[in-house]
């Protein structure tokens, strides 16, 4: 009971996001994971698919420092890799780490997130025999820019590393 099955992204209200590939998480209606497809474009594509009842979950892929977590509808997560605190400037080595403040000495440091663009989508039967069915998602930006000015700062000369890091950020984004 194979059919095939379109998935179209409408980017309307983000006309400029431009992902190297769309991912579809598909789930079962208990939550369980059924499969995974990726999309070469940012418009979608087709793909065979069992009738049935499932939930979806997508967010753009083939991006260097994410990293996809959980195995079922609920705990599903992206994050991105961890790092060593100076990873920044080149300089990977745990054993010299500059001492950190008590209230974030050990939280994991996590590598800087590419924009994500995604969302979810709640329930779709997929009905035996019906050709011509599609789904429409409309994936939203997850991601957050901030800026952060230094002013002012003595003695700095061009042979001094700066790096800093943010704590109390979330770590992951649970589509």
């Amino acid at each position: 009971h194979m059919v095939d099955f379109e998935v179209n992204f409408d980017w309307t209200d983000i006309p400029d996001a431009a992902p190297n590939t769309m991912v579809l998480q598909i789930f079962n209606n208990d939550g369980s994971h059924y499969t995974t497809v990726e999309f070469t474009s940012r418009k979608g594509g087709s793909f065979r698919i069992e009738a049935g009842e499932y939930k979806f979950l997508f967010h753009n892929g083939a991006m260097s420092t994410l990293v996809e977590r959980g195995n079922t509808y609920g705990e599903y997560e992206l994050t991105t890799k961890q790092i060593s605190l100076l990873s920044p400037m080149g300089k990977d080595n745990n054993l010299n780490a500059p001492p950190r403040p008590d209230d974030s000495k050990d939280e994991p440091v996590n590598d800087i997130l590419e924009n994500i663009w995604g969302g979810s989508y709640e329930y779709i039967e997929i009905l035996r025999g019906v050709e011509g069915q599609s789904v429409t998602l409309k994936p939203v930006e997850a991601t957050s820019v901030y800026t952060v000015e230094v002013r002012d700062v003595k003695n700095m000369r061009d042979d001094i590393y700066v790096s800093a890091a943010m704590s109390g950020m979330a770590q992951s984004w649970k589509i």
